[in-house]
């Protein structure tokens, strides 16, 4: 019976709007909302009827004691007739059976069908949607913040659809079916419930906007505080390094005040409301009783609708009030969504066009064709361009190893960043084996790009995993083989974590952290000689190193390199000066391009960076020998 239940809902079904880059789609909470839902209609169906049923059943019990008090205070004898016997009969039926069984089903439904799968239904599409967003879409938020927008956009969205099923339609199937009951014997006695309706009504329209409105500046204000702590955990090292925990106190202080204050705002109009529904529902109470009363005295009804008529306010009024909270806290889900949405409902930034294809891979030739690129920032009506690279023309032969040098901020990065399709290129094109990467699927590009950078990120995850990372199905000894040319099989082997995994099984931290930049560098550069890609970038591959791992594992590249289409970026020239061609950059332009030696007899800025470069171990040699 469980299992029937939990296999209604596919977690992982193939229905994915976020695959899709449109800025038009799902503007709306409510479309939103239907995003989600149509695809768990069976389910959203099965708990609409079970709970009306579940009200028809509820509804049932103060009628069934209307009839026994009014056959009571009537009976002439204590014996029960037939008719009166078999009524019993079928009320026991339908308390001591068919109610806790409609109950049962009803909590099969919500347990089993829809809390954990449809949850994580969404919370799946939501990170299928955010994974395949562009980098820049990373660069410019928190990723815990986006992380939490993932974790409780599911939550919220099933909580807040399961409670308006439940305890919504409930309210509207038992209260229509009471007025309908009490209409049956008078009107009169069914008119307290009216006004109570049309009264409610205007309190949920009145405080309904303000609770929602309320409930997104909450929750904007929790996404930032759960953002401000991330941050400060993320990069504990430079909090320590500095000595600036009490910065970080203000910084989440100024977060917390935020939230508090937000926090406080909602539950005021939370407070205003529930009390608000205390005194309607005194006021149904009193006025249906006080309407019965009257229309006993006057013999219009009998003791018996009196006695049903009192419970079935009651009822309504106990309702209102779980109803109330339940609307409370769906309004509060609701503004959850809202603020999820400004992360999981964003069209896709950078995204592979409908009609993108794979790369087909030739011969490795990539052409820089009058390219041009700016680094926006939006400042109040204008936008300004905060670094660039301007008409740059290259072309890298296959099998040629090209280095780039230049000072720092002169679009060394930026053109690799191009390469990789993490930024569009704002005129001109790149080609590889003669194909607009505009018009590819970046994973396919990217699979031929194997890229070693000198800002080495690990996950948290073991030695073995990140190494895989480069290739998913190589096996535990190719693994080895690849750790022993980037000279990191020592190291790894001395491995071991918290929990007592050593070498290959033994986690990294989050970001590498366990790991010294040196290590990171080497565990990067054994993935990429795992991937083997026919296509390679090194950016500073080597900078983290010591000079003497740094000549072992150079000689192991240059193997790697041998028939391979290579972009290299360096600051230290001795590491490139045996390449091809070397291009020099400045300001985002070309401004040399030539092999070692031709540059040097250019003497112009590759020349003197050489003789800078190379002047202090002059000095260096000069000293020894005047030693």
């Amino acid at each position: 019976m469980y299992k029937i239940f939990e296999k209604m809902i596919d977690v992982f079904r193939d229905h994915d709007a976020h695959e899709i880059s449109d800025p038009t789609r799902r503007s709306s909470v409510w479309k939103f909302y239907w995003h989600y839902v149509s695809q768990v209609k069976g389910s959203m169906i099965l708990l609409f009827v079970v709970g009306s049923l579940t009200a028809i059943v509820d509804l049932s019990i103060p009628v069934f004691i209307g009839k026994i008090t009014g056959f009571v205070a009537h009976a002439k004898t204590d014996i029960l007739p037939a008719d009166e016997m078999r009524a019993t009969l079928f009320m026991a039926v339908i308390i001591i059976i068919v109610r806790p069984l409609i109950h049962f089903f009803h909590d099969l439904v919500i347990n089993q069908s829809i809390a954990a799968n449809f949850t994580n239904l969404i919370r799946w599409q939501n990170h299928r949607g955010i994974i395949r967003q562009g980098w820049s879409f990373f660069q410019n938020d928190f990723a815990g913040r986006i992380a939490n927008r993932v974790m409780q956009t599911g939550p919220s969205l099933r909580e807040s659809t399961v409670a308006t099923f439940s305890a919504v339609w409930y309210l509207l199937t038992y209260g229509l079916s009471s007025i309908v009951i009490l209409a049956r014997q008078s009107w009169k006695l069914s008119l307290p419930v009216l006004c109570w309706f049309v009264l409610y009504g205007i309190l949920m329209r009145f405080f309904i906007p303000r609770l929602t409105q309320r409930s997104t500046l909450l929750s904007k204000a929790r996404s930032g505080l759960t953002g401000a702590i991330v941050d400060s955990y993320t990069n504990i090292h430079t909090v320590k390094l500095f000595a600036k925990s009490e910065d970080e106190d203000q910084f989440v202080r100024d977060a917390l005040i935020d939230h508090t204050s937000a926090f406080r705002a909602s539950l005021r109009m939370v407070t205003t409301w529930m009390t608000s529904l205390t005194l309607l529902n005194t006021l149904l109470l009193s006025a249906t009783t006080g309407v019965g009363i009257w229309l006993w005295q006057q013999r219009v009804i009998s003791v018996g609708i009196l006695v049903t008529a009192i419970p079935l306010v009651w009822q309504i009024a106990n309702m209102s009030g779980w109803v109330a909270s339940n609307l409370s806290a769906i309004f509060e889900n609701i503004g959850t969504v809202q603020d999820g949405m400004r992360s999981v409902d964003r069209p896709r930034i950078m995204g592979d066009s409908r009609s993108a294809k794979p790369l087909v891979y030739r011969e490795g030739r990539i052409d820089f064709d009058r390219v041009s690129f700016s680094y926006h920032q939006p400042d109040r009506n204008r936008v300004e361009a905060i670094r660039h690279i301007d008409d740059v023309n290259l072309v890298v032969r296959p099998g040629e190893r090209v280095a780039i040098v230049g000072p720092s901020g002169s679009g060394k990065s930026t053109l690799v960043s191009l390469l990789l399709r993490f930024f569009d290129v704002d005129q001109g094109r790149i080609l590889v084996d003669g194909q607009d990467i505009r018009n590819l699927q970046q994973e396919s590009l990217r699979q031929y790009i194997g890229v070693v950078s000198q800002d080495t990120s690990l996950l948290h995850r073991s030695i073995l995993e990140n190494v895989r990372y480069g290739r998913q199905k190589a096996s535990r000894a190719e693994v080895e083989e690849a750790l022993r040319r980037a000279r990191a099989d020592a190291f790894v082997d001395d491995l071991v974590d918290s929990h007592g995994r050593t070498g290959l099984n033994a986690r990294v931290g989050e970001r590498g952290v366990k790991l010294s930049g040196g290590q990171r560098q080497r565990i990067a550069i054994a993935r990429v000689f795992l991937k083997n890609a026919p296509v390679l970038i090194l950016d500073e591959a080597t900078s983290a190193l010591d000079s003497v791992t740094e000549q072992e594992i150079q000689a192991e590249l240059d193997d790697l390199m041998a028939g391979r289409t290579v972009i290299a970026i360096a600051h230290r020239i001795s590491t490139i000066a045996h390449f091809d061609r070397i291009v020099v950059m400045m300001d985002g332009r070309l401004l040399e391009s030539g092999n070692h030696q031709e540059l040097l007899r250019a003497k112009g800025h590759y020349a003197e960076l050489w003789t800078r470069q190379s002047r202090p171990m002059r000095y260096r040699r000069d000293a020894r020998c005047d030693a």
